[in-house]
C-alpha cells in the first residue's frame, strides 16, 4: 500500500504517514507500538488522531476506503460518543459517518438514505458507498469457504445486472478485482463487449503483475536449491515452493491467453 504512487500523493495531502517495523531494536522508543494499540500480528494498521488515539484499527488496504475512513473518523468518533451518552445526533451526519467508516450494512443504509433527507450531492456519494458495500458483501458470500457454484453464479448475475443498470465502482475500491472477474465471466456468457472492455485492462494488468511478482522470487529459491542440497527436508520444501511459483505463473499466463482469445471473439 505505502509503495503505490496514488497512495503516496494522497498521504502527503491528507495524513502524516508513519510505519513501524515489528523488529525489536534496543533503545528505540517505538518498539512497544504494536502492543500499545493491541496489535498481535504484522502487518497491522491503525488511523490515529492528533493525540495518538486510535480512531480505527480496521483499515482496508485500498485508497478509496482509507480516504473515506480518514474523512469520516473524527465525526464518527464524536457521534458515537454522543449516542453512547444518550444525546440526539444529526441522522444525516451519522449515516454518512457510518458509511465512510464501513460500519453499516448495505441493506440498512439503503433503508435510511431517503428517510434522513440527504442533499442530492450527499445522496449521490452515499449511493456510491452503498454500492461498494453491496459488492463487498457479494464478494464475501461468493468467495467464502461454503460458497457453492450456485452462489457464484448468482453473484456473477448480480454484478452483471448492476453493470447493465449503469452502476460503476469508484476506481480502486476494494471489491474492484471481484467485480472485474465477474464481468469477464458475464461478458463471456453473454457475448457482451461493453462489460468485457470495462474490465479487461485491469484484469490483464493484475495477472501481469502476478507473473512479475512470482518471477521476482525465482532467483532466491533457485539459489536455495544449491544451498540446501545436503538437507533433504529443506531441499524438498524449496522444490515445493518453486513448483508452486511455477504453477501460479502458468495460471496467470493462461488467464491472459484466455482474455486475449475472448477479446478476439468479441471483436469478430
Amino acid at each position: 500500500m505505502f509503495s503505490k504512487k496514488d497512495f503516496q500523493a494522497w498521504g502527503k495531502q491528507n495524513a502524516i504517514l508513519f510505519a513501524a517495523v515489528a523488529t525489536k531494536i534496543e533503545g528505540r522508543k517505538d518498539d512497544a507500538l504494536l502492543r500499545t494499540y493491541g496489535f498481535r500480528g504484522f502487518p497491522s494498521m491503525a488511523i490515529l488522531d492528533a493525540a495518538g488515539t486510535a480512531l480505527t484499527k480496521q483499515v482496508p488496504r485500498n485508497l478509496y476506503a482509507m480516504s473515506n475512513i480518514v474523512e469520516a473518523a473524527p465525526a464518527y468518533a464524536k457521534l458515537s460518543a454522543d449516542i453512547e451518552a444518550g444525546n440526539q445526533v444529526d441522522q444525516k451526519q451519522w449515516l454518512m459517518a457510518q458509511l465512510g467508516m464501513g460500519k453499516i450494512a448495505a441493506k440498512e443504509a439503503k433503508a435510511q438514505i431517503t428517510s434522513v433527507g440527504l442533499s442530492e450531492k450527499a445522496k449521490a456519494r452515499a449511493e456510491a458507498m452503498i454500492f461498494v458495500l453491496e459488492m463487498d458483501e457479494l464478494a464475501s458470500s461468493a468467495r467464502g469457504r461454503k460458497a457453492t457454484a450456485e452462489d457464484k453464479m448468482a453473484a456473477c448475475e448480480a454484478v452483471y445486472e448492476a453493470f447493465k443498470a449503469g452502476k460503476r465502482l469508484p476506481i480502486g475500491a476494494g471489491p474492484e478485482s471481484f467485480v472485474d472477474d465477474m464481468l469477464i465471466d458475464a461478458a463471456k456468457s453473454n457475448k457482451d463487449k461493453a462489460a468485457f472492455t470495462h474490465a479487461f485492462e485491469r484484469v490483464k494488468a493484475r495477472n501481469v503483475a502476478q507473473i512479475q511478482s512470482m518471477q521476482g522470487y525465482l532467483p532466491r529459491y533457485r539459489a536455495d536449491l544449491e544451498k540446501n542440497k545436503d538437507d533433504e527436508k529443506k531441499l524438498a520444501r524449496t522444490k515445493g515452493t518453486l513448483k508452486r511459483i511455477g504453477e501460479i505463473i502458468a495460471e496467470a499466463e493462461q488467464k491472459i491467453a484466455d482474455l486475449e482469445a475472448l477479446a478476439k471473439q468479441l471483436k469478430a
